[in-house]
């Protein structure tokens, strides 16, 4: 089994698509993911699934958003290991023994 990270865009801004964790973590629950946790009121979840393409598990993710809460949110997924990666590869960190922790991250689309 793989985990992952979902990154949901757009959700509980402003009061806009205002989508309750243990909503959402029950989304992802019937969808047979497991170990799901989430992240304060973020969007950002971990799970783990059988699953391993990350795009079709975003796809999945963001249909059954749409069909639950009747709005898109745009769904991306990334493996565990590809997320440890970008932190220990992090170019702005130069000094691998500072603190990270309050590094920051953004993730661009295709679309």
């Amino acid at each position: 089994m793989n985990t992952y990270i979902s990154i949901l865009r757009g959700i509980n801004v402003s009061g806009h698509n205002m989508i309750k964790m243990e909503a959402l973590k029950k989304i992802y629950t019937g969808l047979a993911f497991y170990d799901v946790q989430s992240y304060i009121q973020s969007g950002n979840v971990v799970f783990r699934t059988k699953g391993s393409d990350p795009e079709m598990i975003g796809i999945k993710v963001q249909a059954e958003i749409k069909k639950e809460f009747g709005f898109d949110v745009p769904v991306m997924v990334i493996e565990l290991n590809e997320m440890r990666k970008i932190a220990k590869e992090n170019p702005f960190i130069m000094d691998k023994s500072k603190d990270g922790s309050f590094l920051h991250v953004s993730f661009l689309s295709g679309d």
